[in-house]
């Protein structure tokens, strides 16, 4: 039996993912199974760039810093944790916190692509698992999660524009 030492739990905003997290690493924990869960929130989080802001990737110079350190990031994260007994948690870094932060802030499509297929790569070295939660309804999800949370947790939402744009992105 193969066994998977990264788990990947990602989707939109409010989805879910922090709750499913949370109950993969308990039922590990309640089978003396050891874990580390990192949430997105983790402080000094290993694979977020925590030394820069950036402002846009149409800056060339920019979206190159972030593409490089992002593989940086990852290949040091798979390196850390390759040969550790641990089974590892992740939630939303893949798509919502990398990717995604990659096309909002204006990196070319194809550059994303190959940002995407060079991750995969990486993280294939641990033999992971994905688990994508998708809503069918965005608008619907975002417009409860506003509720839940206020509509200042994602800029964007505080008009119907934003709701519209977040719905067809």
């Amino acid at each position: 039996m193969t066994r998977h030492k990264l788990i990947i739990v990602d989707g939109i905003p409010g989805s879910g993912k922090s709750t499913l997290s949370e109950m993969i690493s308990n039922e590990l924990n309640k089978q003396e199974i050891k874990n580390i869960f990192y949430h997105e929130l983790t402080k000094d989080h290993p694979l977020f760039i925590h030394e820069r802001k950036f402002t846009t990737f149409e800056d060339q110079g920019e979206a190159n810093y972030y593409f490089n350190r992002v593989v940086e990031l990852f290949n040091r994260f798979v390196d850390l944790h390759k040969n550790e007994p641990e089974i590892i948690i992740i939630e939303s870094i893949l798509f919502q916190d990398t990717l995604s932060f990659a096309y909002n802030m204006g990196m070319e499509r194809p550059k994303i692509e190959e940002l995407f297929n060079l991750l995969v790569d990486i993280l294939n070295r641990l033999n992971p698992v994905l688990i994508y939660i998708y809503q069918l309804d965005v608008r619907i999800n975002w417009e409860m999660m506003g509720e839940i949370r206020g509509v200042e947790w994602i800029p964007s939402l505080h008009t119907l524009e934003g709701l519209d744009e977040a719905e067809r992105d």
